[in-house]
């Protein structure tokens, strides 16, 4: 009998053991700050009461709003575009076209894939060159372009028809291509000349008008066969066409936390912080209390004003 009491005692001991270490204790967590409203870049001293394992802080700017920790969707942006050209030789008016797309298939294997998308001309928006001189052709807002869920395509296009009619042939160059977006998260580049993955389409890759054009690093450039007689009355074309842009909508992901405090840390009794711009910003701090067998977490909320 004593065997089977004494078992029983090691059973209840080693339950309420086990549930001591289940069991986790709600954090006791508060936030204060000495004021609500500071100055822009002025530091601002969150005080806390209590001390939880872990401490992660939302300043309710962009990239930290507690309100997007599971994603945020960003609206479409304010697109521009901008490039450097040159122009030589020649007297043919009306050869270089910059176009873009929003329904060209990707195909860059044949001038039938570029024939067969819908391509706006927007050649009259930009400054072109009229010498050898590199002229900058001014940071243009093409947002009117851009449609949500759609890959945006732009093109440079050398148009060549007959020089008997029309005149002499030119050479178009660019550099300094960029293509950005403006959005909440700022200004991001979308594609410059090293990662917009432009490529080359001739109409008349095999023929006597085949082109003399190519695409490098720093330079695309446009150029036609050498004048002869079997080709210089012949009408044709060549595209230099991007890569797919993403410029509309798009998701961007979790606004991710600040880490004040882990469970190795000690005891934490404050944390400041320094915002660089004006405005009503709603703080999150997340508390929580974790071990192998779960977390329990709490969340305190603050408004602080920052003022110019």
């Amino acid at each position: 009998m004593k065997l089977i009491q004494l078992l029983l005692l090691i059973g209840t001991l080693s339950f309420y053991s086990c549930k001591e270490e289940i069991d986790i204790a709600t954090p006791e967590f508060e936030v204060s700050t000495e004021s609500k409203s500071y100055k822009v870049n002025e530091e601002v001293n969150f005080n806390f009461e209590g001390n939880p394992d872990f401490i992660s802080f939302y300043s309710g700017e962009v990239g930290h709003d507690y309100f997007y920790k599971d994603n945020r969707i960003i609206d479409k942006g304010i697109v521009k575009l901008s490039f450097n050209t040159n122009v030589q030789y020649g007297t043919q008016a009306g050869m270089f076209s910059v176009m873009a797309s929003t329904d060209f298939d990707g195909d860059y294997s044949d001038i039938s894939h570029v024939t067969a998308a819908t391509w706006t001309d927007i050649t009259n928006r930009f400054t072109l060159a009229t010498s050898t001189a590199f002229t900058n052709s001014g940071e243009v807002d093409i947002s009117d372009l851009v449609e949500d869920g759609k890959p945006l395509y732009i093109a440079y296009k050398l148009t060549v028809r007959d020089a008997d009619l029309y005149g002499a042939w030119r050479v178009w160059r660019i550099q300094a291509y960029r293509l950005t977006t403006e959005t909440v998260l700022g200004t991001t580049v979308l594609g410059d000349m090293n990662t917009s993955g432009f490529q080359m389409v001739d109409k008349d890759p095999l023929g006597p008008s085949k082109t003399r054009s190519s695409v490098t690093a720093a330079t695309l450039s446009l150029y036609t066969a050498v004048v002869t007689n079997e080709n210089r009355n012949v009408d044709t074309e060549t595209w230099i066409i991007s890569g797919a842009f993403n410029a509309g909508k798009f998701e961007a992901g979790p606004d991710r936390p600040i880490a004040i405090k882990g469970n190795v840390t000690g005891y934490t009794a404050n944390y400041k912080y320094t915002f660089t711009k004006p405005g009503t910003y709603k703080c999150y701090f997340v508390a929580s209390n974790n071990n192998i067998y779960g977390a329990k977490e709490v969340v305190r909320e603050i408004e602080v004003n920052i003022e110019p």
